[in-house]
């Protein structure tokens, strides 16, 4: 049944997985808004956590069923995760860095308005809860991930 209730609610709410991705980091990176936290640019670490993460909440965060894997290689891969990011990066809700040294990392853009539109997207899940707490659930594991120790 919460797949199904799950379904209808993303349906609704026009939320895709690049709409997944992009608000989980956005809640992520809130945390601590003074902190400009810096995202892993690894493709491996980036399809191996969310082939890891569908396998645990697709039931609840619907969208993430949208997004399939091909598991005979190095690790898993999803041509589908390769486009999200290529799209949040397009759209510049993404920021992929390259130093002068040599580093680089991804930063999640956040714009005057980011904590209103998270807080109003939250608001809309709060009487599904069990799919808000997935979705938490979901932003907490993908940046803790990510995540780079600066």
């Amino acid at each position: 049944m919460t797949e199904i209730i799950s379904q209808k609610i993303f349906a609704l709410l026009e939320v895709n997985t690049c709409d997944l991705i992009e608000l989980a980091l956005l809640e992520y990176s809130l945390k601590d808004p003074d902190k400009r936290i810096r995202f892993s640019d690894s493709e491996e670490i980036w399809h191996r956590t969310m082939y890891e993460l569908k396998g645990k909440l697709e039931i609840t965060l619907f969208p993430l069923q949208d997004m399939h894997f091909a598991t005979m290689g190095a690790y898993p891969y999803s041509s589908d995760l390769f486009t999200d990011l290529w799209m949040l990066r397009e759209s510049g809700m993404l920021t992929f860095i390259h130093s002068s040294a040599g580093e680089s990392w991804i930063e999640k853009s956040i714009h005057s308005d980011s904590d209103e539109c998270l807080e109003e997207w939250k608001q809309k899940l709060s009487d599904h809860s069990e799919i808000l707490q997935s979705f938490l659930e979901f932003s907490r594991a993908l940046g803790d991930a990510l995540v780079l120790s600066n």
